[in-house]
């Protein structure tokens, strides 16, 4: 592992850490560090890397049962989940997409797709457009309201899960 205090000596290969998301009951942590996924425990200790170096992944989360996680692969092109081992992958959808996010009841998934929020069941199905000029979703923790990035200054937006209800939070 490399010190973070050496990565500014030119011959050191520094890691590039993203996407890090808390595991529903806080006690884990993935993240990726060079394109790779990893699991480790909340402190950092035992971490176990799930993607193989020919695959990157990206914006990984937890699903609300913290039994599988959601990301975005190159590999599978598009949006899967697997076990907490990285394997048993399901494709949730080819659509390649990014900022994946599991509904609260574990059953939806929201995601940005060309400059549009996009929805699909868990278990597969045709997506569909659900807000246009929009990006980066997430639900309410009731699951009845999603916030989003909206328009052209990116704003923050809000509506309800069917898309409907569109309002400005915050922004011009």
């Amino acid at each position: 592992q490399t010190d973070l205090a050496s990565c500014t000596n030119l011959n050191i290969t520094c890691p590039d850490f993203s996407d890090p998301a808390y595991s529903p009951d806080g006690k884990r942590i993935v993240f990726v560090r060079d394109g790779e996924l990893v699991l480790a425990n909340a402190n950092g200790s035992r971490q176990h890397r799930l993607a193989a170096p020919y695959d990157q992944r990206s914006a990984p989360s937890f699903a609300p049962s913290g039994q599988r996680l959601l990301f975005v692969s190159t590999f599978s092109t598009g949006i899967v989940t697997s076990d907490l081992s990285g394997n048993h992958i399901r494709v949730v959808t080819p659509v390649s997409g990014d900022h994946p996010v599991w509904s609260p009841g574990g059953g939806r998934i929201l995601f940005d797709h060309g400059s549009a929020i996009w929805i699909v069941r868990t278990d597969g199905g045709n997506p569909h457009r659900l807000i246009p000029n929009a990006s980066m979703p997430d639900w309410s923790p009731n699951g009845r309201q999603l916030v989003y990035v909206c328009g052209r200054f990116a704003s923050l937006c809000g509506a309800r899960t069917n898309g409907t209800h569109r309002r400005r939070i915050y922004g011009t």
